[in-house]
């Protein structure tokens, strides 16, 4: 599955207050937020890491955590404007997937080993037919492998050394849920929905 936009985001937005000054830049006055296009392969950490260096401020944060393997829009904010990631932390996130049928992945992502499921590929008007019953109030329980913090941790770093993380259900809402293209066996689809949500629940069902 590939996701844009904001995958389980977190308070992982907030700046770090110590961390150290990158050596040889000192620090100016560059407030703002830069629009980061992340490709597949880097945390959102690794995002706001670069840039800190790069600009030479300590105050960096970003808007929402994206999973490594999800490529899509990531906001950075640098300086006095970390003061507004709240606000955009509970706005609205967009979210585009491609679910394969007939297949399960072990970590509900790309990344897990594919198990093979029972009964042919549904139809597409089938397909179409189920969408409303997951938009509106939806309550959800996020993957364990999921950017979700426990106690200070991921999810995925507990679920990757053999631990069940203890995740709780959590109400969201999905403003829209729409189908945009089909393939045998894949779908495409895009949805809006508030912060929190998870669109490898809806895959999994």
């Amino acid at each position: 599955m590939t996701q844009s936009l904001a995958a389980t985001p977190d308070h992982g937005g907030e700046p770090d207050e110590t961390a150290e000054q990158p050596a040889g830049r000192p620090q100016g006055d560059l407030s703002g937020i830069l629009v980061v296009a992340k490709p597949p392969g880097p945390t959102s950490h690794d995002v706001v890491a670069l840039v800190r260096r790069l600009s030479g401020l300590r105050r960096v944060g970003h808007g929402g955590t994206l999973d490594p393997f999800a490529s899509g829009v990531l906001p950075v904010f640098l300086g006095a404007a970390t003061r507004v990631v709240e606000y955009h932390m509970i706005d609205s996130k967009a979210y585009r997937a491609v679910v394969c049928f007939g297949a399960r992945s072990t970590t509900d992502d790309l990344q897990g080993e594919l198990v093979p499921g029972e009964g042919n590929p549904p139809e597409p008007a089938s397909v179409e037919e189920l969408l409303p019953r997951f938009q509106g109030t939806v309550v959800q329980r996020p993957p364990d492998y999921s950017a979700v913090k426990i106690a200070g941790r991921r999810a995925y770093e507990l679920a990757r050394r053999g631990e069940k993380p203890e995740i709780r259900e959590r109400t969201v809402e999905i403003a829209g849920l729409e189908m945009t293209a089909w393939d045998a066996i894949t779908v495409a689809s895009v949805a809006s929905a508030t912060r929190g949500s998870s669109p490898q629940v809806g895959a999994r069902w």
